[in-house]
């Protein structure tokens, strides 16, 4: 059967649109995707039984037991986006009514979204935000448990959004989500590529595959606004790439030929001042947000925002109070020293901080690090930013970040092979528990030093074996300085 034929999952034929053979009921349409962990193929029977209306597989072969039912169904090439195709179709495509922004990369995606969210809000667009840290419209919020949402929740959100009084939506677009077609269908007013370093190897396996992965928010989505990172070497790669494609090409770097550069913006331990210059107008910056990377951020978003015809007034006042949770997030003491918690969990996000910090310390002062890596990801970094932190920290204290059903103490003795390739043994602490390995590190700072917990950033629990247990890194660095 055609993969065009969509009329099917009309909201007035289907009663609603699932990949859970649990949830199936009459009148629904069940997707029988085969994921990491469950093939819905083996639960097409259990489907048709529970009176699933249509059933859509890629299995070149259905049992002939299943023809004769009332159950309809569809055998499609790539269920992806099929599954992607029907869901906005189920939801009456609300891309087409949104102006929907999307940001990916590896390091910047979660920053840069809620930037342009607060630019839209100054610009009156009534911004929807999706992503790392919550899916939010206002006050109305719905907990995050992917970057990026499966195409289900994922178009039902959106148009949850719509209805709610939404005008536009902000959308971290991860390389997971690109690969497995999540937001195929949608329409993008505007996509933006922030970097990409050493991540997600664990899934895709090799660099360019992950590239690859990101590739296809620019040349497959027909977006008529492209915004690239051409200081990153595979951003110069991927505007080689689609530069020729049809729409417009933006790029903010180094080079005099690029519409946006950040060196006219200076940052220190309390925030960033300065004025981004572009070809397309020119715009005050008073920020918060700390760093050379966020330098980067802050361009990316104001670059988006202006191709977009936002005043920069507008830009001005959107960005001047944005603090985003876990990223560079100073927690204020009354002593005199710096605390900063952030998300950084890939090398080269790691290296970044810390080569910012470094820049902020006076000579006889110390930059101390904790940090862990997480279980059940990709191991081959953990030696690699044991490596950084020892070379760019003047003590470490490497702990459990989320250990999830690995060892701690294997997962910390991994990074301490990168650790002591570069260090001896006296700057180097190790801990597993998190909480108190902050406290231990707290407990060495004098005036002048900074601390950068780093890994978690925002998140709210910590992952031991199966378990979410409640824990903050900012809860506890607060709780020991209030002491």
């Amino acid at each position: 059967m055609s993969e065009k034929n969509l009329e099917i999952f009309s909201p007035n034929r289907i009663s609603f649109l699932t990949t859970d053979s649990r949830e199936v009921q009459p009148g629904c349409g069940y997707f029988a995707v085969k994921g990491t962990n469950f093939d819905g193929r083996l639960f097409i029977k259990d489907a048709v039984e529970l009176g699933a209306s249509v059933v859509v597989t890629d299995s070149p072969s259905v049992p002939a037991e299943f023809t004769g039912t009332k159950t309809q169904i569809i055998v499609v090439k790539d269920i992806r986006k099929f599954l992607a195709e029907a869901s906005c179709h189920f939801f009456e495509h609300p891309t087409r009514k949104l102006k929907l922004l999307g940001v990916t990369g590896t390091n910047g995606k979660t920053t840069t979204t809620v930037l342009l969210e607060s630019i839209l809000k100054s610009a009156a667009y009534n911004p929807a935000l999706i992503g790392t840290l919550e899916n939010r419209l206002g006050s109305w919020k719905v907990p995050s448990t992917l970057t990026t949402p499966d195409s289900i929740h994922l178009q039902g959100l959106l148009s949850d959004f719509l209805k709610k009084g939404a005008k536009s939506a902000v959308m971290e677009v991860s390389s997971h989500a690109l690969d497995q077609s999540r937001p195929w269908g949608s329409q993008f007013a505007a996509a933006v590529f922030t970097n990409l370093t050493q991540d997600h190897l664990d899934y895709h396996k090799t660099m360019d595959a992950y590239f690859q992965a990101k590739v296809r928010l620019f040349r497959d989505y027909d977006c008529p606004i492209k915004i690239i990172n051409t200081a990153d070497t595979y951003g110069r790669r991927l505007h080689d790439m689609v530069k020729a494609l049809p729409g417009r090409c933006f790029t903010f770097g180094p080079n005099e030929s690029d519409t946006a550069n950040p060196d006219d913006l200076t940052t220190s331990a309390y925030g960033t001042r300065g004025r981004i210059r572009t070809t397309l107008g020119e715009v005050e910056i008073e920020s918060p947000l700390v760093g050379d990377f966020n330098k980067q951020n802050l361009v990316a978003a104001t670059l988006c925002a202006l191709t977009l015809n936002i005043k920069p007034t507008q830009i001005e006042q959107g960005l001047q109070a944005v603090t985003v949770p876990g990223r560079m997030e100073r927690i204020e003491n009354s002593q005199n020293f710096h605390v900063f918690v952030d998300y950084a969990h890939t090398p080269d996000a790691l290296l970044k901080v810390l080569t910012t910090l470094r820049a902020l310390l006076s000579t006889s002062s110390n930059l101390i690090t904790v940090f862990g890596c997480g279980g059940d990801r990709d191991p081959s970094k953990r030696p690699i930013m044991g490596q950084i932190a020892t070379t760019h920290s003047d003590k470490v204290w490497i702990t459990s970040d989320n250990p999830r059903t690995e060892d701690p103490e294997k997962i910390i003795h991994e990074v301490m092979v990168g650790a002591k390739s570069v260090s001896s043994a006296a700057k180097i602490h190790t801990e597993a528990n998190r909480r108190l390995a902050i406290e231990a590190a707290l407990n060495t700072l004098k005036a002048g030093d900074i601390l950068l917990v780093a890994g978690k950033g925002h998140e709210t629990y910590q992952i031991i074996g199966t378990q979410k247990l409640p824990f903050d890194d900012r809860v506890v660095a607060r709780e020991y300085l209030n002491r």
